[in-house]
């Protein structure tokens, strides 16, 4: 998509917040919950809604790298052999909440083993697959699957104050000419990507 402003937001900016405000609207989400993040960037969003201890996970040691830099409470790569052991170990016990930017079966089943009862999983990404899902237990542990497509519009003007109160960190952006689309869907593919891509139209 073209980068567009809403007021004095860019709309490459946007979106990302709206995933995390969706995720405020939710009951189970209170401040102080710890949550993983595939993709690296979306801990800012929430340190900016308040919540406070945030890990993140992802595949790429540079992004993980970026976000300590950036403040995260601590990072795991996903494609460690014992990712949900560490995971565990950097939250300090089962998570209250996971937000799964990439929605593959391994990464959803990682968020969902490391909920506590009461948990809440929100599912953004759309990579695809399926996850096993035993009744009984999800029952018992009072587990809560949200999927988050699109925001609404009262939430986007939550968004737009954020950052018009510039509570919100600058991710990286980067814009590149229609005709280099196709490079950087192989880099996102590669998961190489730090930040976003905005296509100019």
């Amino acid at each position: 998509m073209a980068a567009r402003r809403l007021g004095s937001v860019r709309s490459a900016e946007a979106h990302p917040v709206i995933v995390a405000l969706a995720i405020r609207q939710t009951d189970r989400m209170n401040r102080g919950d710890r949550e993983p993040d595939d993709v690296g960037f979306l801990w800012s969003l929430l340190k900016a809604l308040g919540h406070s201890r945030i890990v993140v996970v992802d595949i790429d040691d540079d992004k993980l790298a970026v976000a300590r830099k950036e403040g995260a409470a601590a990072t795991v790569n996903g494609r460690d052999p014992e990712a949900a052991k560490k995971l565990l170990e950097a939250a300090g016990g089962p998570l209250y909440g996971a937000v799964d930017l990439v929605g593959a079966a391994d990464t959803a089943t990682l968020a969902l083993g490391a909920l506590r009862k009461g948990g809440h999983l929100v599912l953004v990404g759309l990579y695809g697959g399926e996850v096993p899902l035993s009744i009984v237990p999800t029952i018992q542990r009072a587990l809560t699957i949200q999927g988050s497509y699109v925001g609404t519009l009262a939430e986007l003007k939550e968004v737009v104050a954020l950052a018009r109160d510039s509570k919100l960190k600058q991710i990286p952006i980067e814009q590149r000419p229609l005709e280099k689309v196709s490079d950087a869907l192989d880099q996102l593919k590669a998961g190489t990507v730090v930040g976003r891509v905005v296509a100019q139209i």
